[in-house]
């Protein structure tokens, strides 16, 4: 629950820089509305993570990943596992993006191509 609720600076980051809120705008809008619904229906997340969890390994691989988890590499990786997945999907989202961009220009290019050639009429 503190990973989740840890996430106030990022939420705030995220309206700054995508949202071209001020840093303070962001940080009230984040204190005022999305904390409170975190706090609100953290449980229901919790029991997503614990089902998630529970569908995937044993009960023997779950202690395996507690050990893990107690171990100082086990302890940086829950401290940097969500910041990890929020570069992670940035990083994907932006190449999407280009993937997407330079799709389209190809159509475009292939749209304007056939617009140039002669028609047939026979």
């Amino acid at each position: 629950m503190a990973a989740l609720l840890s996430q106030r600076p990022a939420f705030v980051d995220g309206l700054v820089k995508g949202y071209k809120f001020s840093s303070e705008a962001a940080e009230s809008y984040v204190d005022h509305y999305v904390m409170p619904e975190y706090r609100l229906d953290i449980d229901d997340y919790v029991n997503l993570y614990v089902e998630a969890i529970a569908s995937r390994f044993t009960a023997e691989e779950i202690r395996q990943l507690e050990a893990f988890l107690s171990t100082p590499v086990g302890a940086k990786f829950l401290s940097v596992q969500d910041r990890v997945t929020i570069d992670l999907t940035a990083g994907r989202l932006a190449w999407e993006k280009r993937v997407w961009a330079g799709a389209h220009d190809k159509f475009e290019q292939d749209k304007a191509s056939a617009a140039k050639k002669p028609v047939d009429d026979n």
